[in-house]
């Protein structure tokens, strides 16, 4: 039974948009997200399909003029009866605020086979909206068969009448727009998909919506106390004729703003101002360290003879070598300015033209192989920056002196000029030709938030991943670099195209927002610029400024472990079954690789068959993810003192991960340990151990058969003398005793022969040691025990 909506006749517009159009909104697939299914992605491989998709995964399926790389099919979605018709996919709360003349737009394709298409008259794909949360959805495009019979070509249906009149959608992916009635703040999109029949299909691509800018409506003024005559909107001119404060007075939306000569607008954090064209600053702005400044014309123009000030908090910092990294929110400031403070030698912008990678050096020795480090040959990448600040260019600093009480402590920083606005496209370099990964730094050119969804849709082929520095190491001589002491770039948080986000020193996962001043590294993938525009520009989440989610839950399981030490390692990873990845290297877009100068102290990391290198983040099909998957995680490390590393959850997400119990199995060791009960433990020796641990969710995996025994029925005695007894069941013998010290080396290796021994191990120092005790069956058992005598 299909709903009932309430049916207006709309005219199909096949030819371009009017004059004046601008686009408020868009859902290419280029990357995951910016859209919700009411069931989980899926793709038999073949033919039954409901899934964003690069064709890879839809062999069946061939289309025409493809935009882009990836968008979204659907084939014979009933699964055989599994699912319950209409599926549904839903663009909501699209800001659709100050606009008028709305208009939608998208690509539509069907894998046209000529003389039997297979849609049946049950068969349909409806486009509908709503305003403002009304609960009535309005028909906007509909496509059905024709109704002359059964297996016919779909068409549009012009008069939503269930049965297609208008132009036949054919393998071709061809644009179709259709005008939206109404205005409102917010808008919803749904998308109805009842396709039961074999080789029933469609695709869908570019989904965009576009309007006007509704003219200025009226003017109204605060004097201080009150607005006068009314509360602005987005459509209303603003004058601020008084002291302001977001904090107290309340957000602001207007359509133009301006603040009298004489008088203070402050937006204080969590606060926002949301002004449809321009800003003009007779008197002064001064925006907190989490206050945000939106704006939605690209081409609006703001005009400052006042005094704009943008104040913005570090992190905490623990020294005077501590690094922020930095992006101005507005023209005309210098890095004289904003860092007066800070030592004229610790002023740093990143020169990518210089970069160059053809060199592998050997930990900090100055000896160099053939290979890539992710570390500049020349050291001349790295350049001290003065003069003007340059918008969407990243910049690093150290602190100045520190306040009356020392380190840590947060520094505010200030920078003043006229807000950025509109459309922004610092270049970058990308000239390795593949050899290396071509990083560079840039930074959000906005004073607010931006979301990052938006930047990687809006630059899809260009950046996959931003790198957020994260500082918690300490200087260390031992840290590649191209100086005598480096921080190490296991400090780096990473947010990727996929949504999928790790956490760097500060143990904090990035959210999908990069706050106002934010620098960040990213590896160039293509192409000579990267764009931000007001777009992507957000009212709230400014909030975590790091120093140094568009994703349906259906559609993925992540797991998010970390690695910690007694000596103050810490670094994580993130393992996230997609239904768009595969379990093979699908390059940076899921799989993100670990900075390769990342290689002091100790680390994991997930690795991928038949692929070298550490991956940081690795997606995985979620099609894969059942009892018995296994994930194969690999350690490194360089720490030669006595150290204990422990392995633990940091999060996860996803229905399997919350019903099943995550088990971490220790190779070296042959143990298998809950990590939802508990975090593991371990020693170990300095080396790499790509095959030391594996993930699984099957507590079997271990089983060498069915009279396994408990650790428990092993007994560790201390005798006199420096003797030690080992005891186990009497029906099974010890073959084996393998004793290590806490750093993972191997003191004694003993042969047995009966199910009890006694050892002499006298030269043992008083502490504490593990004992790998192998079995007549084939089972090894390891205790922790500690020799007193």
């Amino acid at each position: 039974m299909k709903k009932n909506y309430l049916s207006l006749v709309f005219v199909l517009l096949c030819y371009s948009i009017s004059f004046g159009q601008v686009k408020i909104a868009e859902v290419n697939f280029e990357v995951p997200g910016g859209y919700t299914t009411n069931i989980a992605e899926f793709t038999n491989g073949t033919n039954d399909c409901f899934i964003r998709t690069d064709g890879s995964d839809i062999t069946s399926e061939e289309f025409t003029n493809i935009q882009g790389t990836y968008y979204f099919a659907a084939e014979d979605i009933d699964s055989d009866g599994t699912n319950t018709l209409p599926l549904t996919l839903n663009l909501d709360d699209i800001d659709i605020a100050g606009y008028e003349n709305l208009q939608f737009r998208v690509h539509i394709a069907e894998d046209d086979e000529g003389t039997n298409q297979d849609w049946d008259n049950s068969d349909y794909v409806h486009f509908n909206y709503d305003i403002d949360n009304s609960g009535t959805f309005t028909n906007l495009l509909w496509i059905e068969n024709d109704g002359s019979a059964p297996d016919s070509a779909p068409f549009i249906d012009t008069d939503f009448d269930e049965t297609g009149d208008g132009a036949e959608i054919t393998d071709s992916f061809n644009q179709y727009s259709q005008t939206i009635v109404g205005t409102g703040d917010l808008m919803d999109i749904e998308i109805e998909f009842s396709l039961d029949g074999d080789e029933v299909d469609i695709a869908i691509d570019n989904i965009e919506i576009w309007g006007t800018y509704i003219a200025n409506t009226g003017t109204t003024t605060w004097d201080g106390t009150a607005w006068n005559p009314v509360i602005p909107d987005i459509n209303t001119s603003a004058i601020i004729d008084g002291p302001y404060d977001t904090g107290f007075n309340g957000n602001i939306d207007a359509n133009d703003l301006t603040i009298n000569l004489g008088n203070t607008l402050r937006v204080a954090d969590n606060s926002y101002i949301n002004i449809k064209n321009e800003i003009t600053t007779n008197g002064d702005i001064i925006v907190e360290t989490d206050g945000s400044v939106v704006q939605k014309n690209d081409a609006s123009v703001n005009a400052t003879t006042g005094t704009v000030t943008l104040q913005k908090e570090t992190s905490m910092l623990t020294s005077s070598l501590d690094y922020t990294y930095w992006s101005s929110p507005v023209s005309d400031e210098t890095i004289e300015s904003v860092f007066a403070v800070v030592p004229v030698n610790r002023r740093f912008y990143f020169d990518a033209n210089n970069f160059e990678d053809i060199q592998a050096e050997v930990g900090n020795t100055g000896v160099y192989n053939p290979g890539q480090d992710d570390i500049d040959d020349n050291a001349n990448a790295w350049q001290l920056a003065t003069g003007a600040m340059t918008p969407g260019v990243g910049y690093a600093a150290t602190p100045g002196l520190p306040g009356p009480f020392g380190f840590p402590e947060q520094q505010v920083f200030i920078f003043e000029g006229t807000l950025n606005n509109g459309l922004i496209q610092p270049a970058i370099v990308n000239n390795s030709g593949g050899v290396y990964n071509d990083w560079n730094f840039i930074g959000n050119p906005y004073p607010s938030a931006i979301d990052a969804y938006k930047f990687f849709s809006t630059n899809a082929g260009i950046v996959d991943a931003l790198y957020l520095w994260s500082q918690a190491s300490p200087l260390d001589p031992n840290n590649p670099g191209n100086q005598g002491f480096n921080f190490s770039t296991d400090d780096y948080a990473v947010l990727s195209a996929s949504g999928v986000n790790v956490a760097g020193g500060s143990g904090d996962i990035p959210d999908n927002y990069i706050p106002s001043g934010q620098g960040f590294f990213i590896e160039a993938l293509g192409g000579t610029n990267v764009t931000f525009n007001n777009a992507m520009r957000d009212t709230g989440n400014n909030t975590q400024f790091f120093r140094n989610t568009n994703i349906s839950s259906n559609d993925r399981d992540v797991l998010w472990l970390n690695l910690t030490s007694d000596n103050g390692v810490f670094n994580q990873i993130a393992v996230a079954h997609l239904t768009s990845a595969s379990d093979s290297n699908d390059g940076s877009f899921y799989d993100v690789k670990r900075n390769a100068s990342a290689l002091s102290y100790a680390r994991i990391y997930s690795q991928i068959q038949n692929t070298d290198g550490e991956f940081v983040i690795q997606g995985r099909s979620k099609s894969s993810l059942n009892i018995d998957e296994i994930i194969s995680l690999g350690f490194n490390n360089s720490i030669d003192s006595p150290t204990i590393f422990t392995i633990s959850i940091a999060q996860f997400e996803g229905a399997f991960h919350t019903n099943n119990d995550i088990y971490l199995v220790d190779n070296l060791l042959n143990t298998i340990h809950n990590l939802k009960e508990s975090d593991y433990s371990f020693t170990s020796e300095v080396g790499v151990f790509n095959d030391r641990f594996d993930v699984v969710f099957n507590a079997q995996v271990l089983s060498i058969d069915d009279n396994t025994i408990d650790n428990n029925q092993l007994i560790i005695s201390e005798l006199n003398n420096g003797n030690v007894k080992f005891s186990i069941n009497a029906n099974y013998q010890i073959e084996s005793v393998e004793i290590i010290d806490l750093i993972g080396r191997t003191i004694y290796n003993l042969k047995g022969e009966y199910s009890t021994e006694i050892y002499n191990l006298d030269n043992l120092n008083k502490s504490a040691y593990i004992a790998r005790v192998t079995l007549s069956n084939g089972q090894v058992i390891t205790k922790k025990a500690i020799k007193r005598l």
